[in-house]
C-alpha cells in the first residue's frame, strides 16, 4: 500500500495546529521546524496565540514520539553543498525546504509526497 508524507514548513505546522494527525498520513518535519518551534515559544516579540500554538505543538508531538505518526529530518551541514549547488540563500526556509527535498529522495517512488507552507517566501523557493 502507498504511503502519504506531507511536509510541513513551520508557518503550516502553525496553522494546522488543532488538526496535526490524519489517518493514513505519516507527517514529516524538519528539525529546523523544531528549532523554529522552540524559538516561537519563548520569544518575547511573538503574539501569545502563536506562542500557544507552538506550545501546544510541541507537547502533540512529544505525546507521539513513539507511534511513528509523524518523522523528522535532521538539517546536517553535508546539506550546505545541496544548499549551495541550488544556489538558494542560505534561511530556515531554505533549510526547510533541502531537509524536504532530501526526504522526498528517501521515500518509495510510488508514495506520495506533499509540500505545505503559507510563507510565499519559502513557496517561491521551492518553486
Amino acid at each position: 500500500r502507498n504511503m502519504i508524507y506531507k511536509f510541513y514548513d513551520t508557518c503550516s505546522l502553525l496553522l494546522k495546529v488543532d488538526n496535526l494527525w490524519e489517518d493514513n498520513v505519516i507527517m514529516v518535519l524538519s528539525s529546523i521546524t523544531l528549532e523554529e518551534l522552540e524559538n516561537i515559544k519563548t520569544s518575547v516579540n511573538k503574539d501569545p496565540d502563536v506562542k500557544f500554538a507552538a506550545r501546544k505543538i510541541a507537547h502533540e508531538l512529544d505525546e507521539h514520539f513513539q507511534d511513528d505518526s509523524y518523522r523528522v529530518i535532521i538539517w546536517n551541514n553535508s546539506m550546505m553543498d545541496d544548499l549551495m549547488e541550488a544556489n538558494l540563500p542560505v534561511t530556515n526556509d531554505s533549510k526547510i525546504i533541502i531537509c524536504a527535498d532530501a526526504y522526498m529522495n528517501l521515500i518509495e517512488p510510488e508514495d506520495e509526497f506533499y509540500f505545505y507552507t503559507n510563507d510565499i517566501c519559502c513557496r517561491l523557493l521551492a518553486h
